[in-house]
């Protein structure tokens, strides 16, 4: 049975190391490695349908804005196995995380800047693709442990938390709005503009929070219009496709079509793309071997 591994910085590790048949890594179950390293949930390993092929999906006779189908846009749907379970960010990474990198000499010493939104535990934003990776590769080098960005798959997997729904909370707009941060405009009461500090809103049912809006998450996959050919286990796809474009899930804060910020939907972008007005983030994975 494999082992949960301990980082020699890990002091103020949540959940101890041990037998992964142990109830403490059972789903939900939290930890951290460093004092200044992101919060990490245990997602377990299952099965489930990755996408949207239906505008019905998104039926809300309540709604008060009508849109075109055009917006549903994601591929046909397409069944997913995750064999083993795996670490996922209970948070996007915040400022504060992202900070430590910068002042430890990590990142690239790339300061992103806030936009006038605030700092703190509001999550990091400005960061393309190639920040990304620079972030997850330092730390994996201060702890030790093989960090990395989640696939899409896996992505979708943890945003759903074990639900079929388009969002965690349910179906429709009064269901976006509970479940994240999107466009103050239609989720009037909800919250203001701009990226909200992580945590404001309700966790999914694997404990993650944060995946609907906010900011948009990077993925480690290269950009392919269809699901033709995906692996079928969760494991990135970055065979074929455009790989100048990575994916990102999740929308943003400044979303405001509803259905934009579903589990299913996904863009293509450029690798390079540091968003605009903090729209653009990301959270982590660990593999637990």
């Amino acid at each position: 049975m494999a082992t949960l591994l301990a980082s020699c910085t890990a002091q103020n590790t949540l959940v101890p190391t041990g037998d992964l048949s142990d109830p403490k890594f059972q789903a939900g179950a939290t930890f951290r490695d460093c004092p200044v390293c992101p919060q990490l949930v245990i997602v377990p390993a299952g099965r489930f349908v990755m996408g949207y092929d239906s505008f019905v999906e998104f039926e809300d006779r309540d709604a008060p804005i009508v849109e075109p189908k055009r917006f549903a846009q994601t591929p046909a749907r397409r069944q997913v196995t995750i064999s083993r379970p795996f670490a996922a960010g209970k948070f996007e990474i915040t400022f504060d995380e992202w900070d430590a990198c910068v002042d430890a000499g990590g990142c690239g010493k790339y300061s992103p800047k806030d936009n006038g939104w605030g700092r703190g535990n509001r999550p990091a934003s400005n960061i393309n693709w190639h920040d990304a990776k620079l972030y997850v590769d330092w730390l994996s080098k201060h702890t030790g442990r093989s960090y990395r960005l989640l696939s899409e798959a896996e992505w979708e997997y943890a945003a759903r938390g074990g639900s079929t729904k388009p969002y965690p909370l349910g179906n429709g707009l009064a269901a976006a709005c509970e479940s994240g941060n999107i466009g103050s405009s239609i989720c009037i009461g909800i919250t203001g503009a701009g990226p909200s500090p992580v945590g404001n809103f309700p966790a999914n049912g694997f404990g993650i929070h944060d995946t609907v809006g906010n900011v948009n998450e990077w993925v480690e996959d290269c950009w392919h219009s269809t699901y033709r050919g995906a692996p079928s286990d969760g494991t990135p796809w970055i065979d074929g496709g455009d790989c100048s474009r990575r994916v990102f899930r999740s929308g943003s804060w400044n979303n405001t079509r509803y259905r934009n910020v579903s589990s299913g939907a996904r863009w293509g972008v450029e690798k390079n793309y540091r968003g605009a007005n903090s729209n653009t983030g990301l959270r982590v994975a660990l593999d637990l071997n």
